[in-house]
């Protein structure tokens, strides 16, 4: 477990992090179209999955990626963003279809904020354990909302423009919000599954504590698509969420079980970092194995846990370095305990 100052420290870092970070205040990447699709200016990035998967897009800054299915009767978005962004998301996403249904993959406030857009007049779907967390979240929903005051990204692009107009009708009608306006309308369990109008199916999966202890895996069989939210953070140092019920024991069985779901052609959709196939899923995996057989060598060896947590191991070209030692405080906790 985490001693009092490492648990004030990351909770502290987390907060802060996730308030301040690259996803919450950077300059959008760039102003895009939808890619074919007739979509305006747009402060997200909107990426298609693939060239034959136009229909299926994701979003990328302010934020989780967010995944856009979108169906001529039914389209289902997958997360919401930061809680500033949520209305520009919905204008944004504006699929044709005449109906949205919304789904959080876990309950971090990156992956929720937005939920606020949503929760009025759409179904919003979420595991069963991650209800109650969201509700826990509204102070950090309400912070985001009014920090952005002084941290509204800079420029002068039209969907820049817009998502500040959207922020600032949002910012004065900040103290109106409350739980019920970010919490989802569904609770769903281990395993649910959604039949689209069009006869494709969503199933969703939970596999145990992970980063999380309400992880949602989306499989696509019929696209051939998976989206595993923080389960995999592409080339990025993961945040490990103790607090949040996550494990890295149970996050290795998470993902082994979410690779059984691909094939070598399976896209894969990740909470953060790029598009990627199964070996985003594998590339976690053998983080999580390289950082675990390390700790336990060190502790074998008799090192004290003061030098084990900060131990760094050379993963080149991943970013948010300092999240490293989460890893290794989380794994120390685990291995020591079970020892």
């Amino acid at each position: 477990m985490l001693n009092r100052r490492e648990f004030v420290t990351a909770s502290s870092a987390a907060a802060l992090g996730a308030l301040m970070s690259r996803d919450l205040l950077a300059q959008p990447r760039k102003d895009v179209g939808s890619s074919g699709g007739g979509r305006a200016v747009t402060l997200f990035e909107w990426k298609p999955i693939a060239p034959d998967l136009a229909s299926i897009k994701v979003a990328f800054g302010q934020g989780g990626n967010v995944t856009l299915i979108d169906g001529k009767e039914v389209a289902y978005l997958i997360d919401t963003k930061n809680s500033p962004w949520g209305k520009t998301l919905r204008r944004e996403a504006s699929p044709g279809a005449p109906k949205l249904v919304v789904i959080n993959t876990h309950h971090h406030a990156d992956h929720t904020g937005g939920n606020h857009a949503f929760t009025g007049d759409c179904d919003v779907l979420a595991h069963e354990k991650c209800l109650p967390r969201i509700e826990g979240n509204v102070a950090r929903y309400i912070s985001q909302i009014k920090e952005a005051v002084g941290n509204f990204p800079k420029g002068e692009s039209e969907g820049l423009k817009r998502a500040r107009e959207d922020w600032t009708e949002l910012y004065h009608n900040v103290t109106k919000l409350e739980a019920k306006n970010f919490t989802p309308t569904e609770a769903v369990k281990d395993t649910h599954e959604i039949a689209t109008p069009g006869g494709a199916k969503i199933s969703l999966r939970h596999f145990g504590p992970g980063h999380t202890d309400n992880d949602l895996v989306l499989h696509l069989p019929n696209s051939n698509v998976l989206i595993v939210g923080d389960l995999v953070f592409r080339k990025v140092f993961p945040y490990v969420d103790q607090n949040g019920g996550g494990t890295i024991e149970g996050w290795i069985s998470a993902l082994k079980q979410a690779q059984a779901l691909c094939d070598k052609k399976t896209r894969v959709v990740p909470g953060h970092g790029d598009l990627c196939g199964p070996e985003g899923i594998a590339d976690q995996i053998t983080y999580f194995e390289k950082c675990r057989d390390a700790v336990a060598k060190a502790i074998k060896a008799g090192r004290q846990r003061k030098d084990i947590v900060t131990m760094k191991l050379p993963f080149h070209g991943y970013a948010n370095e300092d999240r490293q030692s989460m890893t290794m405080i989380q794994l120390y906790a685990e291995l020591s305990e079970k020892k």
